[in-house]
């Protein structure tokens, strides 16, 4: 009885070999597939944390452009006081001599 059922084995050992090698590969491409998302998924993280230090970074020069062309303005004002002083000084030098 044992060599009839060997005997009815036999066809079916390339079969089982190849289900047996086909799960082996598909677990292998799972383990690699779930290691590449934990992969992706730690870029990603870092890329978010980039992103906020950019973010950060962009508003803090968005502060300094601000407070530049405030100084800029006030320059201006200053400036353009200064001509004015300037032009009545030479109004008076020339009204003196």
């Amino acid at each position: 009885m044992n060599g009839e059922v060997l005997e009815a084995l036999e066809p079916l050992e390339g079969a089982i070999i190849a289900g047996t090698l086909a799960v082996a590969v598909l677990a292998a491409v799972l383990v690699w597939q779930i290691f590449r998302t934990f992969q992706v998924w730690l870029a990603n993280r870092g890329d978010a944390a980039r992103l906020k230090d950019y973010r950060s970074l962009a508003q803090r020069a968005v502060v300094a452009e601000e407070k530049l062309a405030e100084a800029q303005e006030r320059i201006a004002r200053d400036l353009a006081e200064m001509r004015t002083s300037v032009g009545d000084v030479e109004r008076l030098l020339s009204e003196v001599e």
